[in-house]
Order: C-alpha cells, then sequence, then structure tokens
C-alpha cells in the first residue's frame, strides 16, 4: 500500500509521460428521446483496445448504464411534468494503470427551470479492471486529513451537507465512491456503500499532506 498519495500520483503521471495508455477512451452521443415533454441526450464514455475482452465489455456496460438513462425514456413518457435529462461526464485519469471519470446526469424540471444532478463516479486499476479502493490511494494520515476536510465541509451547510461519517474509518471502511486526477481528490457525500450521489466536494492533494 502507497505511503504518501503524491509517491502513487508522481509514478502513475511519469509512466503516461513515458507512454500512451494500453486503451483507448472514446466518447458517444446518443438522443434516446425527442418529444415534446420529455427529451433525453446521452453523452457517455466508452473504452476500447483492452487486452481483456470480458474486462472491456464489463467496464463500458457499466459506463453506458450507470446513469440510467434508458430505464429513464420510459418513464419519462409516462410523467406529466415537461422534462429534459442529459448526461455527461468528465475524465480525471486517463493513464495505463488507471481509469477515473466522473459520470453526471442533469434533469430539467422545464415548467420550474429546477435541476436535479446526480454524480456517478468510478476509478478503475489496470490491468486487473477492478474499481480502486480508496485506502489503497491515502496513506492513513492523509486519510485523518480528509475526514477533517469532510467535517468541515459537512459543518458548512448541515441541513444540506451530509455524509456518513461511520463509513470512513480506517482499516474498516465502506465503498466510497471518488474520483482522482493529478492535483486533486474529488469526493461524493451521502454515496457512501452506492455508486452514485447527489453531493461533490473536491480536496486539492497538497492540502492532504
Amino acid at each position: 500500500m502507497p505511503k504518501k498519495i503524491s509517491f502513487f500520483l508522481i509514478g502513475l503521471i511519469a509512466m503516461a509521460c513515458q507512454q500512451k495508455p494500453h486503451y483507448n477512451l472514446e466518447g458517444q452521443d446518443l438522443l434516446l428521446m425527442d418529444e415534446p415533454h420529455c427529451k433525453i441526450e446521452h453523452h457517455y464514455p466508452q473504452i476500447s483496445a483492452l487486452e481483456d475482452s470480458l474486462i472491456q465489455e464489463g467496464i463500458n456496460r457499466y459506463l453506458r448504464e450507470a446513469t440510467g438513462l434508458f430505464k429513464a425514456s420510459a418513464a419519462c413518457l409516462k410523467d406529466s411534468i415537461p422534462s429534459s435529462i442529459k448526461s455527461s461526464y468528465r475524465v480525471h485519469s486517463h493513464l495505463d494503470t488507471l481509469l477515473s471519470i466522473e459520470l453526471r446526469s442533469d434533469k430539467l424540471d422545464t415548467s420550474t427551470s429546477s435541476v436535479w444532478t446526480t454524480y456517478y463516479p468510478i476509478t478503475i486499476k489496470f490491468p486487473e479492471g477492478y474499481f480502486y479502493p480508496l485506502e489503497l490511494a491515502l496513506s492513513e494520515s492523509e486519510w485523518q486529513e480528509m475526514q477533517s476536510k469532510l467535517k468541515t465541509w459537512a459543518a458548512n451547510d448541515p441541513q444540506n451537507r451530509q455524509f456518513n461519517e461511520a463509513s470512513y474509518v480506517w482499516g474498516d471502511s465502506d465503498l466510497i465512491p471518488y474520483c482522482l486526477s493529478a492535483d486533486s481528490l474529488v469526493l461524493f457525500p451521502g454515496g457512501e456503500g452506492e455508486s452514485f450521489s447527489r453531493q461533490r466536494m473536491s480536496i486539492a492533494l497538497s492540502q492532504l499532506k
């Protein structure tokens, strides 16, 4: 287990600078619904050229279906409230040994202009192709700094900002959704043990030292 996240990331970035990732990442665009009271636009990433085709198929299925827009099409037709749903994504890391992507869906109630945003983060370790636990990227001291910043974040708006503190126990944590880039750790409080959240916060890696 890495002792310092900076060493972990320096290794990943150095590898990325030396060689192109062994897999490709491309965006896909689908117009799933275009009715007067319901429009659904799906923008999502897919990987290709991965040596293990079964892992590639599983990852692509998740990236395609995680936001639930295919299932939303039928419900949207039955909904009496006019709405527009759009998915998007942000790539935090596209490296030879790490893929970290933030999927997102925004549902707009066109009658009130209110937006319902949901995040679906995923961080995958290659070549194994498994979801990379946050505990493997942080040292214990960095984990404690992260906990402190989470508590401060929640205390600034306690009615609207919440997370399950019991899930952040070093050595015995729940599945914590996150994304990782060269300079920041993005957390999705409230999504502990789940694959989605309606909350998002970003912490500069330099603040965890």
